[in-house]
């Protein structure tokens, strides 16, 4: 079952314990922001286990949702993984509504924002660990050149 638990992103910062430990999904809305229906998820990947085995957890509820994840992938040119590599873990994701978008640009921001507006992404996933340039550059600049951005899946 899917249940929306929606609180303003000052208070996801308090409460962040909670939302930790809840056996649900919890989206981080912006205070004042207007909330509509999510369409379609947005999830930076780099190919790596972590990222697959957080993607496999959200599959459930982004489907409840009736939603689509676009997996965005930037490639600035010096790819770590093998092609090979990367068909092997998109692979495991065949049977779901998951899309694999290939950004091949130097300026990650750049390329995540051209990404947001090219697929109508009302959503961003971003494993923090992994990105954790995200969470000071991407996630302030997000908030302020997308204000209408429906939030951010912790």
């Amino acid at each position: 079952m899917y249940y929306d638990v929606y609180l303003p992103i000052d208070y996801l910062e308090i409460k962040v314990g909670v939302i930790n430990n809840v056996a649900i999904a919890v989206s981080g809305i912006p205070h004042l922001c207007k909330f509509e229906e999510i369409d379609a998820v947005g999830f930076t990947t780099i190919y790596d286990e972590e990222d697959a085995l957080v993607l496999r957890k959200m599959i459930p509820y982004i489907q409840s949702a009736n939603a689509d994840i676009y997996c965005v992938h930037v490639n600035k040119g010096k790819e770590v993984k093998t092609q090979e590599e990367i068909v092997r873990w998109k692979e495991q994701f065949k049977q779901d509504p998951v899309y694999f978008i290939e950004k091949n640009q130097d300026d990650i921001v750049k390329a995540v924002f051209n990404f947001i507006d090219q697929y109508s992404i009302d959503m961003l996933a971003v494993l923090l660990e992994t990105s954790p340039f995200f969470n000071v550059l991407l996630k302030a600049a997000l908030l302020k050149n997308y204000p209408t951005i429906n939030g951010f899946l912790y």
